[in-house]
């Protein structure tokens, strides 16, 4: 209707799946099928991804296992397209690209996923960020590799991530600034989670009672 993002309405939430929506209903009309086929496609990526991932850490008789409980207890309940499991998705592919290996490729590809995961939830994202940069620091300890190759490891994965995310984000950094888009993806969210405290605000873990 022809209003702005961060300046019309508030919104916590950075615009990836905003915009997936909308090429999807340009594209296709506004119809309800193109969001079940969302659901549809969404759903079976992620278990794709759930079996391949627990191939490489146990059998496959019992990846099979996990991939139906994922499929069933958790996507088959919610069955909705939302921006966590976009952001799962794109989260889970970085995991499957680290496994290969601290390549220099592999942590640009790693990167620029996660990058793409704080465009649809920049929660998710920061902590995946961080667990893979620690996920690194734990194998140079255990490989007790130079500290210098560590550094570069970390920058690699780290400045793809930091560039993806600008470059998807510019458009939207050009109109409003860097302060503006800080106070209400991180700013209003911090702010959120303490008022309401209550859990599952952008999948940030709920207080203990």
């Amino acid at each position: 209707g022809g209003a702005r993002i961060y300046q019309d309405f508030f919104q916590y939430t950075p615009p990836g799946t905003d915009l997936v929506y909308l090429t999807l209903f340009k594209l296709f009309g506004p119809n309800v099928w193109v969001t079940n086929a969302v659901v549809l496609v969404l759903g079976i990526a992620l278990t794709w991804l759930c079996f391949t991932l627990a191939t490489e850490i146990m059998p496959h008789p019992s990846a099979v296992l996990a991939s139906v409980v994922f499929l069933v207890f958790l996507y088959g309940k919610m069955l909705n397209a939302t921006h966590h499991w976009f952001s799962v998705l794109l989260i889970m592919a970085a995991v499957k690209v680290l496994m290969g290996g601290p390549r220099p490729v592999r942590l640009l590809g790693a990167g620029a996923l996660l990058g793409c995961a704080a465009f649809f939830t920049q929660t998710h994202a920061a902590f995946a960020l961080f667990a893979s940069a620690a996920w690194l620091a734990l194998s140079h300890l255990q490989k007790k590799a130079p500290g210098a190759s560590l550094l570069k490891q970390e920058a690699l994965l780290i400045l793809s991530c930091a560039a993806t995310w600008f470059l998807l984000s510019a458009p939207i950094l050009a109109t409003i600034g860097f302060q503006q888009l800080w106070h209400f993806q991180i700013s209003a969210v911090r702010h959120t989670a303490m008022v309401a405290r209550q859990g599952g605000l952008l999948g940030l873990p709920s207080p203990l009672s």
